[in-house]
């Protein structure tokens, strides 16, 4: 009876003592995503993100503080409701407000006309980065205009070809960005050179 009452008061104090607290770096995946409807002239879905948007998503803790977030790839889902598509094909290209003339991503799709029309419902198309000094830059834009309580907006054109063909359907664009983020947790008993460790909280 004795080493039970031993042990649950050792328990009780050792609940009682107050953790130390250390910031600690972890990685999460935001992803970003709208659909859009085909019109006659293609297809133009817009996406605007602030800081507040990656905060409820990603259901980070008011302590949390993001310290980068960078685009990992840009994917696009096709949803075609012809059978015979008067399209050849579809450019699709991602713009970034921050360089609005200049895409991020692009990709030329070609549809297969006939009864053997390629489902592109059930294939995620991934997009092509333009160049990695382009990615730089829009990935630094995200960071100085969201971090700092600003906004980025996203837009996915697609063109069918030839110009004017109509296409019957939907596209959804998804861009999935890697968020880091520091974080106060209790300090681990042991580590060693966990370069996630940043160091006590204030």
């Amino acid at each position: 009876m004795k080493n039970i009452l031993f042990l649950l008061t050792l328990l009780i104090l050792m609940s009682s003592c107050e953790k130390e607290l250390a910031k600690w770096e972890f990685v999460n995946n935001f992803i970003i995503n709208e659909r859009g409807e085909y019109t006659s002239t293609g297809i133009n879905i817009h996406k605007t993100i602030t800081k507040n948007d990656i905060v409820s998503k990603l259901k980070l803790k008011s302590s949390a503080e993001i310290r980068d977030i960078k685009i990992k790839d840009a994917i696009v889902t096709i949803d075609l409701l012809q059978d015979f598509p008067q399209a050849d094909s579809i450019k699709l290209e991602l713009y970034c407000d921050a360089i609005p003339l200049i895409p991020t991503h692009k990709k030329t799709l070609a549809i297969k006309k006939g009864v053997t029309s390629k489902d592109f419902s059930k294939e995620k198309i991934k997009l092509g980065p333009i160049s990695l000094e382009t990615i730089s830059f829009v990935n630094q834009a995200l960071n100085n205009l969201v971090l700092k309580g600003g906004s980025i907006k996203f837009n996915l054109i697609g063109r069918t070809i030839p110009s004017g063909a109509i296409l019957t359907g939907f596209s959804t664009v998804y861009v999935n960005m890697d968020v880091v983020y520091w974080e106060c947790i209790s300090k681990p008993e042991y580590f060693i050179f966990d370069n996630r460790h940043k160091g006590p909280c204030n």
